[in-house]
């Protein structure tokens, strides 16, 4: 699996976006025949662009400054 774009943008704090890469595996099948995948979602193949911001404290950062 393969995810593209903007997770997060924070005032002040540079966008959190990119392309990650995934390892899955086909465990079933549904009646129509579109396969259901178990993805690995905590430990990505590959990760392009900027990734780990620690969002949840820059959220917090961002509704406590300042005007």
């Amino acid at each position: 699996m393969v995810g593209t774009g903007l997770v997060d943008k924070i005032p002040g704090q540079p966008a959190d976006a990119g392309r990650s890469e995934y390892v899955g595996e086909v465990v079933d099948f549904t009646p129509e025949g579109v396969p259901v995948v178990d993805f690995d979602l905590f430990d990505p193949v590959t990760q392009v662009g900027h990734t780990g911001s620690d969002t949840r404290a820059n959220r917090c950062a961002a509704l406590t400054a300042a005007p």
